[in-house]
């Protein structure tokens, strides 16, 4: 018995979530990922947003993690008279 099979994989066309121009390098950085999670308390009226990034600068990969944490206007711990 001779069985014959063909796989094929189709994958979508994907845009970077982000760019970042190294303005020194003159160089322009795709940023592949994009928001992790969120936390809001609202007591403390603060927030904090995680992000997770891949891009290939100069041949190295490279992971990028960043958090964005947002306080309210009221909340700031020195005060100005």
């Amino acid at each position: 018995m001779i069985a014959l099979s063909a796989n094929t994989a189709f994958g979508q066309k994907c845009k970077p979530a982000d760019k970042h121009k190294d303005e020194f390098a003159g160089v322009t950085y795709d940023l592949w990922g994009g928001k992790l999670d969120n936390a809001r308390q609202l007591m403390s009226g603060t927030s904090q947003e995680f992000y997770l990034f891949l891009t290939n600068m100069d041949g190295k990969n490279i992971i990028y993690f960043s958090v964005l944490y947002i306080q309210r206007e009221s909340d700031h711990s020195i005060k100005y008279n």
